[in-house]
């Protein structure tokens, strides 16, 4: 067996860690389909849903290994989860606290900004000095593109929408339509501005997880027996139309963007109803999920610098190691810093 096959101990790893300490929760047929949506039991799952993204970039720059390989173009479901849970938190949160609107754009935008501001820093200045001659608006979407600043692109749209529908309208339904609406416009600028559609596949998620946040409070109309059937099923779906996407896609309009946005959607309703079945209780999950935006934002770093101009890594299995390590320990430190700083203004993180 070749040293670099040894790539593959990431996805095992991940799939070891899921299952270490994981709890089976017996819940009563009336529980409802949010039982298992609370931040503190959510946090682990963002754990994984970093590790799989990571995994997913490393697989895309890297060719040694089987079992890493389906992860090459899997990135977009991860990511539909982080939007889900985003959409779900913001939408339970505003229900329970009518007040929450007020200063929700400084907490927000000051809690991306305050880990942005200095990685975009280091980026601009790696790609300065190691990357090629080109016009400004190339070099600030190759930039964009390093840093997966597309993500919080999309973030910050829905959160400027979100902010001015609370303030509009205060019927949840109507403002979680006027999201979807604001949803399919930003798709069509995306597309229109011809971006890649991974700007753009995944975001439906985010107003599938207001939907649920409306939906999941109250008595459940579908016996808790069969969430594990109903998991399967979206889960086995989500699977055979994302290995089938072009072949589906070819007989759509927008081609991949129909069958991809289904296939996310599916992953994150059965994500849903696991977590009302399974606890994920590995302490190392929940110290990732709640670094989990830090290593979004951190991980293009080492991703570039391990291969770049300066520095190459030949070795796929020694690649992913240092990526993974230098990630996880600068963006640990990324958090405990603007954690401080944020205390010190007395603003507190609501990405968490």
């Amino acid at each position: 067996m070749s040293f670099e096959a040894f790539i593959d101990l990431l996805p095992i790893t991940i799939l070891a860690l899921t299952l270490w300490r994981v709890r089976w929760v017996l819940k009563p047929s009336s529980a409802s389909l949010s039982a298992g949506m609370s931040t503190d039991r959510t946090r682990p799952l963002r754990g994984v849903m970093a590790l799989m993204v990571i995994t997913h970039h490393i697989a895309q720059r890297t060719a040694a290994g089987i079992l890493i390989r389906p992860y090459t173009d899997m990135g977009y479901l991860p990511v539909a989860a982080f939007f889900f849970l985003s959409g779900y938190g913001l939408l339970t949160r505003w229900r329970a606290d009518p007040d929450y609107r007020r200063d929700f754009l400084k907490r927000r935008f000051t809690a991306l900004i305050g880990s942005l501001l200095p990685v975009m820093g280091i980026y601009t200045a790696l790609h300065l000095l190691c990357g090629p001659s080109e016009s400004l608006p190339a070099a600030c979407m190759a930039i964009i593109n390093e840093a997966n600043a597309w993500f919080l692109v999309e973030l910050a749209v829905f959160y400027l929408a979100f902010a001015l529908l609370m303030r509009l309208c205060e019927r949840p339904w109507i403002v979680i339509g006027m999201t979807a609406v604001c949803c399919a416009v930003y798709t069509a600028a995306c597309v229109a501005l011809s971006l890649g559609d991974w700007w753009y596949k995944s975001s439906p998620a985010f107003v599938l997880g207001m939907v649920w946040a409306l939906c999941g409070e109250g008595k459940r109309r579908v016996p808790a027996r069969f969430d594990w059937i109903l998991t399967v099923l979206c889960w086995a779906f989500c699977v055979l139309i994302h290995c089938n996407i072009w072949t589906v896609g070819w007989f759509m309009p927008m081609k991949a963007y129909i069958p991809s946005a289904l296939s996310a959607c599916l992953f994150v309703l059965g994500t849903a109803l696991m977590t009302g079945k399974v606890h994920i209780d590995n302490p190392a999950l929940r110290c990732l999920g709640g670094i989990s935006y830090e290593i979004y934002i951190v991980q293009g770093l080492f991703l570039s610098m391990l291969r770049g101009r300066i520095v190459y890594i030949t070795s796929d299995f020694v690649y992913s190691v240092l990526v993974i390590t230098g990630t996880l320990l600068v963006s640990a430190g990324l958090h405990r810093l603007v954690g401080l700083a944020l205390e010190r203004i007395s603003v507190k993180n609501t990405l968490r």
